[in-house]
């Protein structure tokens, strides 16, 4: 069974899924303002309906690759109260950072470069959902960065 971080991840993609490709061409571009806000949308009630949000983090470079780091947090107006209580012990926390290579080429209009867009989504999402699943129930940070390498997602 999932716990309360998947369960909110999963809630956080379905409130974006007629936005996905917008947010990921956002994501392979390194656009965003460092603590802006990535999805959801920040429109209505959406950050007390949903219960949490992925913000931009800093852009880094590895290996010659650049990458932008995006972090999931929870809203401390949130309507579940469980979520609620989490983020009200610590409303800045940050609960799983994602790093998501910057690839201008997966922005190009091509089939492939498509291709790699929705690749680098997919797997945007799986870490997410796996960060969330690794910080368990009660949301303890295991400070690790889920690293995504733009390759496909597992089934």
């Amino acid at each position: 069974m999932p716990n309360l971080l998947v369960k909110n991840v999963r809630k956080m993609k379905d409130a974006s899924k007629g936005n996905m490709r917008s947010i990921y061409r956002k994501m392979v571009g390194g656009n965003g303002t460092l603590g802006a806000r990535l999805l959801p949308t920040q429109s209505g009630n959406n950050d007390a309906k949903i219960g949490g949000r992925v913000d931009n983090g800093e852009r880094i470079t590895q290996d010659s690759q650049p990458y932008k780091l995006y972090k999931y947090q929870l809203n401390k107006n949130a309507e579940d109260p469980s979520l609620r209580k989490l983020a009200n012990q610590n409303p800045h926390k940050v609960y799983v950072t994602v790093k998501v290579p910057i690839v201008p080429e997966a922005l190009n209009g091509t089939p492939e470069g498509d291709k790699k867009l929705e690749e680098i989504g997919a797997k945007f999402w799986e870490d997410l959902e796996k960060g969330a699943e690794e910080n368990g129930e009660e949301g303890e940070t295991k400070g690790n960065i889920k690293d995504n390498k733009g390759g496909k997602g597992k089934k």
